[in-house]
């Protein structure tokens, strides 16, 4: 997905690609249940090394918030998805719909099921009014885990509970060595 584009146009398609997204309507709509929605690596209420909240720790280090680090809307933006992916190469229409001459084709996997599958047809649509086409992999959990593990994705469904209350349990799966770096971060072939 990402060939021949620079470091600058691959980080503009992911910004753009997030911000066509409507993570609050998915919250709403297939979670239910009032999940909060994820903004960063470290979820709140995970503790630092002086047993006080990784997050607000009055330390010399200031955590960033949404305000201070960018984070998109929690709704779709899609001006701003197509002007990120204006940022990476790409042209469009009048209609707003990505032109013939710039095609984007996104493979989504997930596993089969009913939650994650309805996730993937929601972005599929926000997606589309953007002209951007999908293509959804649904598969059984365990070719899910060998494909992400191996890198056969353009974008993947993923999760991630922490084993005891410490940021390592969530940073540790981005480093480039980490056997749970299965978004591949930081890795070259």
């Amino acid at each position: 997905m990402f060939a021949g584009k620079t470091v600058e146009e691959a980080a503009n398609m992911r910004k753009g690609l997030a911000a066509a997204i409507d993570r609050q309507y998915i919250v709403d709509t297939v979670g239910q249940t009032g999940q909060k929605l994820a903004n960063a690596f470290i979820p709140p209420g995970m503790y630092d090394g002086q047993g006080k909240e990784f997050k607000v720790n009055s330390g010399a280090y200031k955590y960033p918030d949404e305000a201070t680090a960018g984070y998109f809307s929690p709704a779709k933006d899609l001006d701003r998805a197509r002007e990120l992916l204006t940022k990476a190469g790409y042209k469009f229409g009048e209609d707003g719909k990505l032109s013939a001459e710039t095609p984007l084709h996104v493979n989504y996997i997930t596993n089969k099921t009913s939650g994650h599958s309805k996730i993937a047809e929601i972005i599929y649509d926000d997606f589309a009014e953007l002209g951007i086409k999908m293509t959804i992999s649904l598969m059984d959990w365990d070719t899910t885990l060998a494909e992400r593990k191996a890198g056969n994705f353009d974008v993947a469904r993923h999760g991630w509970v922490a084993d005891f209350n410490d940021p390592i349990n969530m940073l540790e799966m981005w480093s480039s060595t980490s056997g749970n770096n299965d978004a591949q971060f930081g890795r070259f072939e």
